[in-house]
């Protein structure tokens, strides 16, 4: 179940009708705690258990909620509560390139996009060697800046500062992953700054 097309927000489980609905409770279970969801439902066609995971409860419920209540059940749960904070996290990744994020790309992304909207200053995002940190990157950067957010909040786009230790680590994704920033891109070299550019990259 997906609020927009980048957003899910539940899973659901079936069963055959002559099973009882509380044979897919578990399977819902583990299937929302894989895709780092909040929400999932059991069903067997006739009885619906939703699981709710910020308020740790299952019930039986008369139908399926509609995306936008369920929407509105997760901005209550996240704190996400105001319209343009809402509108950051939806807004859509950029799959220019063909290819949307993995599903666990797409949890990394969302949950560090919230953190900031929650108002965290510190963020420690690890992740496994080839699992596409700087794709996770992109989209962090891409959802923020498209939907110009900023810290001050005012409506407009954002100074992104991309920082590694070693200038491939810079050069590669600046000129390969980072393109449909198009003009916005900026290399710092030898102190030099291009204060009109939005999103930076330089090393330490």
């Amino acid at each position: 179940m997906r609020y927009t097309r980048d957003f899910p927000l539940a899973v659901v489980e079936a069963k055959a009708s002559y099973k009882s609905v509380t044979d897919a409770v578990q399977q819902a279970r583990n299937y929302a705690e894989i895709l780092g969801l909040k929400y999932a439902y059991a069903t067997n066609g006739a009885e619906i258990i939703e699981i709710d995971y910020f308020k740790g409860t299952e019930t039986r419920v008369a139908d399926f909620p509609t995306p936008d209540d369920l929407w509105q059940c997760y901005q209550a749960g996240s704190g996400i509560n105001s319209p343009d904070s809402a509108n950051h996290l939806i807004a859509p990744y950029n799959t220019v390139g063909g290819k949307p994020p993995r599903y666990y790309q797409q949890i990394a992304i969302n949950r560090t996009v919230e953190a900031i909207l929650a108002g965290k200053k510190r963020l420690l995002l690890t992740m496994a060697t080839g699992t596409g940190k700087t794709i996770v990157a992109f989209q962090i950067c891409w959802k923020l800046w498209s939907s110009r957010w900023n810290k001050t909040g005012e409506h407009r786009k954002p100074r992104i500062l991309f920082l590694a230790d070693r200038n491939i680590l810079i050069d590669d994704p600046k000129d390969k992953t980072f393109t449909p920033f198009g003009d916005a891109r900026h290399k710092i070299e030898s102190g030099e700054i291009i204060k009109s550019r939005e999103m930076y990259f330089a090393i330490y």
